[in-house]
């Protein structure tokens, strides 16, 4: 019987995104042997429409806010004028991740959001990526080759192409299955509900499979 394969719609300015780390995480790490699981950076604000920091920014931020781990800097950071809240860049950087081990992405996606949430890193500044590849065991010159690439750029809007297709939600779950897909969760989730989902799923499938 054949993996199934679960994809995680994300973006790296998502503050949704960020609060799941916890879930998706554990849920990864419960399932990877049962399913295959993809990240997808989704491209919530494409560099053409992405807005600019300002107090209009943090005053649309600030009430999405329900945890304690976003900086102070973050804020002084959205209410700076000269930063774009572009996806593109830092999104090809995790496509680029995903591109040389693909195992490392969900690692590297939330190492790279919390420089910017957790600490007030720019994504428009080189550093702020090398200092998100400290956490994670990678080779600096595979990254740097990959990461600034046009053929990162181009898979890297193919990415935000297929999210589309998926759901206009972040973060969203998916399950790609042989028949379409279904969407499994959209938002913040709790793991262990996803989880006894899943696994009931490959058990009513084992069955089918039996019958069959």
């Amino acid at each position: 019987m054949a993996k199934e394969k679960l994809i995680y719609i994300m973006d790296p300015h998502c503050l949704r995104s960020y609060a799941n780390e916890g879930a998706v995480k554990e849920l990864y790490r419960s399932i990877k042997d049962k399913y295959n699981f993809e990240v997808l950076p989704g491209g919530m604000w494409r560099k053409e429409n992405a807005p600019r920091g300002g107090k209009a920014m943090k005053g649309f931020i600030q009430p999405l806010l329900d945890q304690d781990n976003i900086a102070d800097s973050y804020f002084d950071l959205i209410q700076d004028a000269t930063y774009l809240l572009a996806s593109d860049w830092p999104s090809q950087a995790i496509v680029a991740v995903k591109e040389i081990q693909e195992e490392k992405t969900l690692d590297f996606a939330y190492a790279l959001m919390k420089q910017q949430f957790s600490i007030g890193k720019r994504y428009d500044i080189e550093r702020t990526y090398l200092d998100a590849m400290d956490s994670i065991d990678l080779d600096l010159n595979d990254f740097a080759k990959k990461w600034k690439s046009d053929e990162m750029s181009t898979k890297t809007q193919h990415s935000f192409q297929r999210a589309k297709n998926f759901s206009s939600h972040f973060p969203s779950l998916i399950l790609e299955h042989d028949k379409g897909f279904k969407v499994v969760r959209t938002g913040v989730f709790r793991a262990r509900e996803v989880e006894k989902e899943l696994l009931d799923r490959i058990d009513q499938r084992m069955i089918k499979h039996q019958v069959a």
